[in-house]
């Protein structure tokens, strides 16, 4: 496995360049004769995923540690194992077209030729594969994946596995928004059993992106700009191959970008030579860089950058990394038994038996319409999935089970699964759907379909033991098993529809009438709210078309839908939003609780280290003494002075808090993270001889009584210099802390650390309101900002030629954008005029050279600052 360049050979660097002026978010990436280039979205989207989800990298290093162990293997090494041993394995495939034009609504024919495509480059069918050089035939994988159109829909029914759906938006990026009707794209089909592919008009230069294992499953897949989709029709030169789809794909199956997204890279392969970037166009053969020998870059890699017609080839260590997804509890092994590609619809399921019903077995289930009484079976197994109810979804239902016996009866034990999610197990949370104590006669219980199972027909297995059960699959000794199918539904029927025309009147700063259309056949509404922040609901129900909520929080954003409840409950309307108006009597103040002027890097900025966990308790005494008073209680932000920054990137940086008795750390191990709120999570960089300020997402509400927890964690992929900051030294309150090379987050999780006395010292706002601006100013360097600039992403980072900066702001307001080099001097000064709302900006660095550089973006209010490295 090629070696990664060590980051503290990157300390010294010192590099000055000019930055390039901004391109229109639609811009496309072009080489110097004006031709489109390729543009992947898939490690930008990576970046912005992994800043919603700070889980992901922990699930994908998880991945990651499987994959080298299969591939380490001396199993694979030798060629018996599973992932190696011939076996094809087989993908079905389902084909979102979302059109604006007819142009976009591409052909069957179309669609076919992409699925064509994939068959020949993954199975090394491709007739240019004559133009592989010598140097790397021998390395060239058929990697034994083929791809159908799926033919059995998630409900078992028949499909083409093509879908059409007009959209009114002209074009998307590489934001998921294609992946959901409610933003006008389509929703996935289950990701456990279909590979999901989206075709769109893509903005911004992106010929398409994909989702590596491990993220969520409603985003999983491949989004492909129509024009480079397939052979012929809309597909154009240079790009009108099909070889787009192969590559984005490829990222679907853990493989990346060759050249490992950084100069000289790691793609995790062993047999791809370390190449110095992408390359464009066709090169010539050899085309050497990194020192890589007289063979020189695999530029005919699919997982490169070059045009159609100049890739050919997957390598040997490739398809080791792609098959090993599909091994033993592998990240994607369950879509080789969707049953998707055809055959029977009934998917394959483990097995699992009583090994005897000579004296005891299940004799009558009772769920709804079901109503079976039936002897003892044979093997202990009895496959009833010809019978089956409809349940609907968020609806509540009994079942009721009956052990017979064929002399003297005995206590039994019932279990009950159901497979919501058709994924073809039931190890899902919320499967395991009912277990009975032992009895020797019937026993019932009751259970709820969820609002998030999927609609139509999944198994329902019954099992029953004469001793408790612990998995819904394998033999025991005494009892037998009978498996079901069961119709799930929408819940919705002909006469209770969706309310529509919803909207909000009478909005003042604390409340608000919720409106919306009647619904005919509705004998009440249930209504639910929240803050747009917030992923917690307020419930309400109505017997009207209208509803008068209060206790709202002033210039806040609410969302709100509503529900008609009829002999079937319908589902849910989509989203409202309407914002309440701003408070004239906000207060706030500001808190400081320590004011030594001593240096310590030991926490929260110890970035010699690569990862660390801090926990800080301040007590009630401590934040009264220091002026907090209680008719602010919401916090807003909170701030540590540093005195010194390494220009660190502090990837990942969450800010929790909860309200706790405890006055100090009596121990090594810190306190329980359950039921804290994340205030806090970015990606910044520290700023010296200043305030660095982190204002919280949501407020947290103070209640003036208990002691606060604050916990930091963060976790970075390289080492670097301390940033210092200010502390005081204290006995009583004492600072506890983690920091260790774990990497991935596996710090985070640690449960002891190190105490120490020397605790930074913390500024936070209050508030009388959780809303998020502001009525005045607190002081010069450390106030409750207007504006609030929000998820600021810099991706990718490091960058060779083109950076795409995210962010969002709570209101239209002019912005300065700067970049400064590593010796202070400023490189690019330039106005922007940010919308309310989310903002995507583009800007072309491919004419420049290598060097770090701290990028800031600031509205004259409140600035948020990240280090941006340039690489090739």
């Amino acid at each position: 496995m090629k070696n990664r360049l060590h980051s503290f050979a990157m300390r010294t660097i010192l590099v000055t360049a000019l930055f390039a002026s901004f391109l229109s978010a639609h811009s496309q990436a072009r080489l110097s004769d004006g031709q489109v280039v390729r543009k992947c979205g898939t490690m930008e989207n990576l970046e912005r995923l992994k800043a919603l989800d700070p889980e992901l990298e922990v699930r994908m290093s998880e991945i990651e540690k499987q994959t080298r162990d299969l591939i380490s293997s001396s199993s694979i090494m030798k060629g018996n194992d599973p992932i190696t041993n011939g076996t094809i394995y087989k993908i079905p495939v389902v084909v979102h077209i979302v059109y604006n034009t007819s142009s976009q609504n591409i052909t069957d024919a179309q669609v076919q030729s992409q699925i064509t495509v994939l068959n020949e480059d993954y199975r090394r069918l491709n007739a240019d594969k004559s133009n592989t050089p010598s140097a790397f035939s021998s390395v060239a994988a058929d990697a034994e994946i083929e791809f159908c159109l799926a033919t059995v829909s998630p409900s078992g029914g028949a499909t083409t596995g093509i879908i059409r759906k007009s959209t009114s938006s002209t074009s998307f990026i590489d934001d998921d928004k294609v992946k959901y009707s409610s933003s006008g794209g389509d929703d996935a089909w289950p990701a456990s059993s279909y590979l999901n592919l989206w075709v769109c008009n893509l903005g911004g230069g992106l010929l398409g992106y994909a989702q590596f294992p491990g993220g969520a499953s409603a985003t999983d897949g491949v989004v492909i700009n129509y024009q480079y989709f397939g052979r012929g029709g809309s597909a154009g030169a240079p790009y009108d191959l099909g070889r787009t789809a192969t590559h984005e794909v490829g990222h679907w199956f853990n493989l990346h970008h060759i050249w490992g997204d950084a100069n000289c890279g790691d793609d995790l392969v062993s047999d791809t030579p370390t190449q110095q970037t992408s390359n464009y166009g066709c090169p010539g053969f050899p085309h050497t860089t990194c020192s890589n020998g007289s063979n020189g870059d695999m530029f005919m890699n699919y997982m490169d950058y070059t045009d159609d017609g100049c890739m050919n080839m997957f390598s040997l260590g490739q398809k080791s990394r792609m098959r090993a997804l599909f091994g033993t509890s592998g990240a994607r092994v369950s879509i080789l038994s969707s049953g998707g590609c055809g055959g029977s619809s009934t998917p394959a399921y483990c097995s699992a038996n009583g090994n005897s019903v000579a004296y005891e077995y299940i004799n009558n289930v009772t769920l709804n319409t079901i109503n079976n009484t039936t002897g003892a079976t044979s093997g202990g197994y009895a496959n009833y999935t010809s019978t089956s109810t409809s349940l609907a979804k968020s609806s509540a239902y009994t079942i009721s089970l009956k052990p017979g016996f064929v002399s003297s009866s005995y206590t039994e034990y019932f279990k009950v699964y159901i497979d919501y999610n058709n994924n073809m197990d039931f190890s899902d949370a919320g499967e395991d759907v009912y277990t009975s104590s032992g009895s020797s006669s019937t026993v019932s219980g009751s259970f709820t379909i969820p609002s998030a199972a999927i609609t139509g027909t999944v198994r329902m297995r019954v099992m029953m033991s004469d001793s408790p059960i612990s998995s819904s699959c394998g033999s025991y000794n005494y009892g037998e098993v009978e498996d079901y199918s069961i119709n799930i539904t929408t819940g919705s029927s002909s006469s209770c529809g969706l309310p529509s025309a919803l909207s909000a009147t009478s909005i003042t700063s604390s409340s608000a009438t919720l409106n919306w259309g009647s619904v005919s056949g509705a004998s009440s509404y249930n209504v639910k709210y929240k803050p747009t922040s917030s992923s917690t609901w307020t419930n309400t129900t109505s017997t009207s078309t209208s509803k008068s909520v209060s206790g709202l929080s002033a210039s806040t954003q609410y969302e709100f839908q509503v529900q008609a409840v009829c002999s079937v409950t319908g589902s849910f309307s989509a989203s409202s939003y309407f914002t309440t108006s701003g408070s004239s009597t906000s207060t706030s103040n500001t808190v400081q609780v320590g004011t030594g002027t001593g240096t310590v890097y030991a926490n929260p900025y110890g970035t010699y280290y690569m990862d660390e966990r801090v926990q800080y308790i301040l007590t009630q005494s401590e934040l009264a003494a220091a002026g907090f008073t209680s008719s602010n209680s919401y916090i807003k932000s909170l701030a540590f002075y540093a005195t010194s920054s390494s220009g660190q990137i502090m990837n990942g940086f969450t800010i929790r808090v909860r309200h706790t008795t405890a006055t100090s750390f009596g121990s090594s191990s810190f306190l329980s993270s359950s039921n804290m709120t994340t205030v806090y999570s970015g990606n910044p960089v520290v700023t010296a001889s200043a305030w660095n300020t982190y204002n919280f997402s949501t407020a947290f509400q103070y209640n003036g009584t208990d002691n606060l927890l604050v916990e930091i964690c963060w976790s970075n992929s390289s080492y670097t210099s301390n940033s210092y900051v200010q502390y005081t030294a204290t006995s009583s309150y004492r600072t506890l802390y983690y920091r260790a090379d774990a990497g991935s987050a596996g710090v985070c999780g640690n449960t002891t650390g190190t105490q120490s006395y020397n605790r930074p010292n913390i500024k936070m706002v209050f508030s009388s309101t959780a809303a998020k601006s502001s009525g005045s100013r607190m002081m010069e360097d450390f106030s409750a900002p207007e504006y609030f600039i929000t998820n600021l992403a810099v991706y990718p980072n490091p960058a060779s030629s083109d950076v795409s900066l995210t962010f969002s702001v709570e209101a239209g307001v002019d912005m300065k954008i700067s970049v400064m080099d590593m010796l202070g001097r400023m490189v690019m000064d330039k106005k922007y005029s940010a919308a309310e709302g989310a903002n995507t900006i583009s800007m072309d660095v491919s004419s420049f050279n290598e060097g770090i550089y701290i990028l800031t973006i600031n509205d004259d209010k409140n600035s948020e600052k990240r280090r941006l490295i340039i690489s090739r």
